[in-house]
């Protein structure tokens, strides 16, 4: 190859006056290092690439290319300027560094392969996504590293199918954001999605169900169901197409086999890997967890595992090869012959045991091949395997522990980086499976637990993950809108040290170019609420409402009557003030509308100007809340009233209903009756944090309304309170499976906290 390379860029270079770019540094994820030097360039012509050094790799000319392309497509402009620089002489301590600088007279990106790469994706981002006759770019340094080596991303392909096309498109999409490792789930009970071809029934059964579920299956009784076949899977070509397609784009492709549970497909088309073969197996129609797992007793169930595995090994060239672990119920093994056989021939204590064994059987198999294995952090059950990688996924305790004992951890927490959650409280979000995981949550969420692990330990947190389960994930466009913007949160935690993030300037100045080019391509995407419109409930005779926009070209409506809002309402176009009489209060909603009408959830602010509630004479002593404990069928907490309680008693502790998520009874209601401590006079906002619906009166009087069918949603209330005791209920009722319910206090200008068990009282 020719040392220079003349790429046809829409690229001139003309002296400039700099603005303030600093401060509208719009890359994700935000560099480590970003220096503006002063002066701005301004492009209208085409440039030379000129690469420093004569040994640079294929990859590193591809590199080249993808700039050529961007910016060849731009302009029709053939006159030709000025060189870009490719320096690969470098010895950064990072493979993933690079260093962009550029100058009123050229741009240079130095790195090796994956560095120069990434230098790449940012310097595109420095580009408009609408581009006119000329490009304006700041004079600047950057100089760059990622926080973390392992920076991933999961999605499920079994539950529902997504093709090559739209795998191929979610990597590009990663490799844009510097994420690198594609986590890819294609076995569970609800379809086997990989070519094996020494196990042709795999896909010829296994991947076909007879039909899915319709709706959450928490909402009805009995179950509903499409009436229609199901299937899909991936040839072993489509295979390596896709990882081709990954490694030209630095991601990494991780299989994930699901062993030894979530195999009922696997089971269907071999019954004889099943505990007991002559049951009838079917590939899964719902969603959850089934006990028909593989056999651990039978040596034949690891002779297939061991030949699928060699099957994918050699398609996949990942170093870490997933086998699951997770929630794999033992029901089967404990009446195995089989398996109660192993369980005594090898000493174990019990079934935990038994899947360690199995899964330390599987690493020493892969481990002799070359492979590591990752797994869930139920690989800790019965012991870890020797040399395995924790996901930890139920919370962080289990990335911790394995931390602790010198195992690589990738925190991937449910209640944070699942994208399959919903973003918001809106009762407009699409069905999904519950739960929350807020943009703002993700953002803040920091995946090395500093105050649990030493310096040394925290090495080995190599990164984090988010993980999109495909339950109700039923179309492109689903996964595309639980996707975005999240996924901006995720790269920026996975690359950017923390003291470089900021919530704040990533809402106002990064977020919006990203949203602004997949409004350009007509993305699906979940518009985020104004900056300034977080729900709140608080008392003031006179509120200020001061809201930014979070995308370009969008508008901003709002009510301060309650009704929702839409394109009728109040254009917010400057701060409005909002007075409140005493005794009243204003429920002010805000909505955010993009250019081609998507819409963001409605934000409720409730402004309030209470009298002062009095202390009651009252003296209780004796700590806790008396409760009523119902079952039913409740949609609303008025239907409690039409309801003798079952169980009545004294509660003790902070209010919770953990106790009862261990009942039979799938429908609960309750009802929490006390007195609550105020310590000091003051202005008090309270919330409930609910699964269902949930009231909470102070006083007799209803401070917070969060009844109705919902999933995991917090509402809020805010009362005037004299120090000393005052009346509090809680009504509380559960209709599809979350059982939650949390309560909140916060004093004016201190931190909102749970109501603590010191606080509440009863006679």
């Amino acid at each position: 190859m020719k040392k220079f390379l003349y790429l046809f860029f829409v690229l001139s270079f003309l002296n400039g006056t700099a603005q303030n770019f600093q401060q509208n540094n719009s890359i994700i994820p935000a560099p480590n290092f970003y220096k503006l030097t002063g002066d701005s360039i301004r492009i209208i012509g085409k440039v030379q690439i000129n690469f420093v050094n004569k040994n640079y790799s294929e990859r590193e000319f591809k590199s080249a290319q993808i700039l050529e392309t961007a910016f060849n497509s731009q302009t029709a402009s053939k006159k030709l300027d000025v060189k870009i620089d490719f320096n690969t002489n470098v010895n950064f301590t990072s493979k993933e560094a690079y260093k962009i600088e550029i100058t009123s007279k050229k741009i240079i990106v130095s790195g090796k392969e994956e560095g120069l790469f990434y230098g790449v994706q940012t310097l595109l981002q420095l580009l408009p996504n609408k581009i006119s006759k000329e490009i304006k770019l700041p004079c600047l340094i950057i100089e760059d590293q990622p926080r973390y080596c392992y920076r991933g991303l999961h999605l499920d392909v079994c539950r529902h199918f997504f093709s090559v096309a739209v795998i191929k498109d979610f990597i590009r999409q990663m490799s844009s954001y510097k994420l690198n490792n594609f986590h890819w789930h294609l076995t569970d009970d609800q379809g086997w999605r990989i070519e094996i071809k020494k196990y042709p029934k795999l896909t010829e059964v296994g991947s076909k169900r007879a039909q899915t579920l319709v709706g959450n299956k928490f909402e009805r009784s009995p179950f509903f169901f499409d009436g229609n076949p199901y299937g899909g899977f991936y040839t072993q070509e489509e295979i390596k197409e896709v990882v081709k397609f990954a490694e030209d784009n630095y991601v990494n492709v991780i299989p994930e086999i699901e062993m030894p549970g979530h195999a009922s497909a696997a089971v269907t088309a071999y019954p004889n890997l099943a505990c007991f073969p002559d049951r009838n197996y079917k590939v899964i129609e719902l969603w959850g967890v089934f006990e028909d797992v593989f056999c651990a007793g039978k040596d034949e169930t690891f002779i297939f595992l061991e030949d699928v595995l060699t099957e994918v090994m050699a398609l996949f060239p990942s170093k870490n090869i997933h086998v699951g672990g997770d929630e794999c119920p033992k029901t089967r093994w404990k009446t195995c012959p089989n398996c109660q056989q192993r369980i005594t021939a090898l000493g174990l204590k019990d079934e935990h045991e038994l899947q360690s064994y199995f899964i330390k059987r599987i690493e020493k198999f892969l481990n002799a091949n070359g492979r590591q294995i990752f797994g869930w952090d139920e690989i800790l059950e019965g012991g870890l395997a020797p040399n395995a990688a924790v996901m930890s996924w139920r919370g962080e305790s289990g990335g911790i522990h394995a931390a602790k004992l010198k195992h690589p951890v990738v925190m991937t927490p449910e209640g944070t980086v699942y994208f399959d959650y919903n973003q918001g409280y809106s009762p407009n979000e699409p069905l999904t499976v519950g739960r929350l995981s807020t943009l703002e949550k993700v953002y803040q969420y920091n995946p090395t637990p500093v105050d649990s692990l030493t310096v040394e330990e925290q090495k080995y947190i190599i990164g984090v993950q988010a993980n999109l389960w495909s339950e109700y994930l039923t179309s492109p466009a689903k996964l595309n809108y639980m996707l975005y913007p999240r996924i901006f949160t995720l790269a920026e935690i996975a690359w950017t040290e923390t003291p470089n993030k900021n919530y704040n300037h990533f809402i106002q100045n990064q977020l919006p170019y990203h949203l602004e080019k997949l409004e350009l391509e007509d993305r699906l995407y979940k518009v985020p609420t104004p900056f300034g419109a977080d729900e709140m409930a608080l008392i003031a005779s006179k509120y200020i409402l001061d809201l930014k926009p979070t995308i370009k070209n969008g508008k901003i409506f709002y009510t301060i009557d309650g009704y929702n809002p839409d394109e009728t309402a109040e254009l917010y176009q400057n701060p409005v003030t909002i007075n409140i009489p005493k005794g009243e209060y204003r429920i002010i909603k805000t909505i955010q509308i993009s250019e081609s009408g998507k819409r963001s959830s409605i934000n409720k602010i409730i402004v309030q100007n209470p009298d002062l509630k009095s202390a009651l004479a009252i003296q209780p002593k004796k700590n806790g809340l008396k409760y009523e404990y119902y079952t039913g069928t409740f949609k609303q907490v008025l239907d409690l009233e039409l309801s003798k309680p079952a169980a009545t008693g004294i509660f003790e502790g902070k209010i919770s209903v953990e106790k009862w998520k261990t009942k039979l009874e799938r429908y609960i209601g309750l009802k929490f009756n006390g007195y609550i401590f105020i310590p000091e006079t003051g202005n008090y906002t309270f919330s409930t944090l609910s699964d269902d619906g949930s009231k909470l009166f102070i006083d007799n009087e209803l401070i917070v309304d969060n009844d109705g069918i919902h999933w995991a949603n917090e509402d809020y209330g805010a009362v005037k309170l004299e120090k000393g005791f005052h009346k509090i209920n809680i009504s509380y009722f559960d209709l599809t499976g979350g059982t939650i319910l949390n309560c909140f206090i916060q004093k004016e200008g201190k931190k909102k906290e749970e109501i603590t068990a010191s606080q509440l009282f009863y006679e």
